[in-house]
């Protein structure tokens, strides 16, 4: 038996990340030393590992088969963000490094979850 109460974490972490995705920057703290893998791409891979982590807890209590779906679909996620942000928000920029950061941080988490399976 489906239980949607299970997709209820992931569904509200996503309003999360929309919120932060799409903000107006002056609406949010100053991280005036960036690099590479500065905060803000370490920020990028823990919300796209979370909501990651809590689709794979969905579909595992869904009896789910396919839970590699849950980090495909958080990165895409992730690759759309930040198209919008870069073709449709005047106010936010396009940046690959982010899409990476929001990749690795998806397929981390299911790794972690898969180990944590296993053992």
């Amino acid at each position: 038996m489906r239980k949607p109460a299970y997709y209820l974490p992931f569904l509200g972490w996503t309003v999360v990340i929309l919120t932060a995705c799409f903000i107006h920057p002056s609406q949010l703290p100053d991280l005036s030393f960036e690099f590479i893998f500065g905060p803000d791409k370490l920020f990028h891979f823990g919300l796209f590992g979370i909501q990651s982590l809590t689709l794979i807890w969905a579909f595992y209590h869904n009896k789910v088969k396919q839970i590699w779906l849950a980090p495909l679909l958080c990165s895409l996620m992730g690759i759309g963000v930040e198209f919008v942000q870069g073709f449709l928000l005047i106010y936010r920029s396009f940046d690959y490094a982010d899409m990476l950061a929001n990749t690795i941080g998806a397929f981390g988490f299911w790794g972690i979850w898969t180990m944590r399976m296993r053992f």
